[in-house]
């Protein structure tokens, strides 16, 4: 499904940088395009045979040196990462990549400071090859949870959560393996965008039109899943974006999940590792990110090598961190970045509330566990939608379809009401994920991307 309307119309596509090809196009061009070494004056003169011996002479002595240089380069290359305790990272640079997109000209954006871009197809392919190949990258989205938080000025865990999100946002829009994709239709509700002026008037130098400004954002919100409920996943196959779930299915990377307990009732997270992010006994720390934060380190020591002793040969496709955890969840990414992301590969995926009604949790309007049951038994096979849903929760029986049996299946005001006595929840109220619709209208399940 599509990611909000400010999601529509893929950036333009731009061919590749040009690497040195043909003849003397950089190393390889210098070694092969070149007019070679010169024959001495002896083998001018003498032509014949003796000219082809001198040059291959010639060609044999400066051999050594050629695979000398040649076995360094590779020496570095494999043990580069080894040394440092970095693994290689994607190789394309995401906000560079953005940048090459289409400026988004949204009414909603008019005189506000950052630089946007129309969802870019570019920044989505390499997105999917990085989580193929097992390297590092986040995936954040921004709303209006966290447009409203970021100038909390409210004593206490409120100036705290503010300034963990400013500095967050700065560390994600910034950062080469990060994309930060925001809910821009939320701008055009005042409040919201004089939340954005005041953050990025203090930030001048992120936010700025100078060169140095580097902030960028995508007008996008969910990376496609690959769930059996997208109706646009043929859409995204095609444009090589299988979704997320691919690098569990096929490229084996190891799950780890930040969110609430109901989400570890969807079959795909049964062997994931769990931090649970409504823990009340977390939630009584000053800062319970550092917590998930010496969690997710207490797990990875051991489900990796010890960091630093990883060796190209013997290391595992970096983990899948999947994040559902509000606000705080943007923080933890940031916090995650350096040393996850780039140093051992994680992709970090924000999922906000886009799986609830896979788990029979019907929290927004987009996520009715009947609807997408609805939408999954037209787009997939069974064995699919057993894999997805929580066990029980789209079912047939006697042809019928009963999403509902043998679960307990909470109404939007009825999850609602629940949500209202979690702190997770008061402190990122008017979060995000309340529903992707524009001008904040919480759209139905055709046009959001699950």
């Amino acid at each position: 499904m599509a990611g909000g309307r400010d999601g529509a119309g893929g950036a333009r596509r731009r061919a590749p940088p040009d690497r040195g090809r043909g003849a003397g196009g950089g190393v390889a061009g210098g070694l092969v395009g070149g007019r070679g070494p010169s024959p001495s004056p002896a083998a001018r003169r003498g032509g014949g045979a003796a000219a082809p011996r001198l040059l291959w002479g010639e060609v044999g002595r400066a051999a050594p040196v050629g695979v000398g240089l040649l076995l360094l380069a590779l020496l570095a290359y494999f043990t580069g990462p080894r040394l440092s305790g970095r693994r290689p990272a994607s190789s394309g640079d995401l906000n560079a990549l953005l940048r090459q997109g289409e400026p988004d000209s949204n009414e909603c954006l008019r005189d506000l400071k950052g630089s946007f871009f129309q969802q870019s197809d570019a920044v989505l392919q390499q997105v999917s090859l990085a989580l193929k190949a097992g390297t590092g990258l986040v995936w954040a989205r921004w709303g209006d949870g966290e447009m409203l938080a970021v100038n909390e000025d409210k004593p206490g865990e409120g100036q705290v959560l503010s300034a963990q999100l400013q500095s967050s946002l700065l560390a994600l829009s910034t950062d080469p393996l990060a994309v930060v994709n925001i809910g821009v239709f939320w701008l055009c509700e005042p409040i919201l965008k004089k939340s954005w002026e005041l953050f990025t008037r203090q930030h001048e130098a992120a936010f700025g039109d100078s060169d140095a400004a580097r902030a960028a954002f995508q007008s996008f919100f969910y990376l496609p899943a690959g769930d059996p409920a997208d109706s646009d996943r043929a859409k995204w196959r095609q444009l090589g974006v299988p979704g997320w779930s691919e690098a569990v299915l096929r490229r084996k990377r190891t799950l780890v999940l930040v969110g609430p307990p109901h989400l570890r009732d969807i079959p795909l997270f049964k062997d994931a590792v769990f931090v649970n992010a409504h823990d009340p006994n977390i939630g009584q720390d000053p800062d319970r990110v550092e917590a998930w934060l010496r969690e997710l380190k207490a797990q990875a020591d051991l489900l990796e090598p010890p960091f630093g002793r990883q060796t190209y040969w013997n290391r595992l496709p970096g983990i899948l961190c999947i994040v559902a955890a509000g606000p705080r969840g943007k923080v933890l990414m940031a916090r995650l970045l350096e040393e996850f992301a780039h140093g051992r590969g994680w992709a970090i995926v924000d999922v906000g509330a886009s799986l609830d009604g896979y788990a029979g949790v019907h929290s927004r309007d987009f996520n009715d566990p009947f609807l997408l049951c609805q939408r999954a038994r037209e787009n997939a096979s069974e064995e699919e939608i057993r894999l997805w849903f929580a066990p029980g929760w789209c079912e047939k029986q006697n042809g019928l379809l009963l999403p509902w049996e043998g679960s307990d299946y909470k109404t939007s005001s009825e999850n609602k009401s629940n949500e209202d006595s979690s702190d997770e929840e008061e402190e990122g109220a008017g979060e995000e994920e309340r529903g992707e619709g524009e001008g904040g209208k919480p759209q139905s399940v055709d046009n959001i991307m699950i």
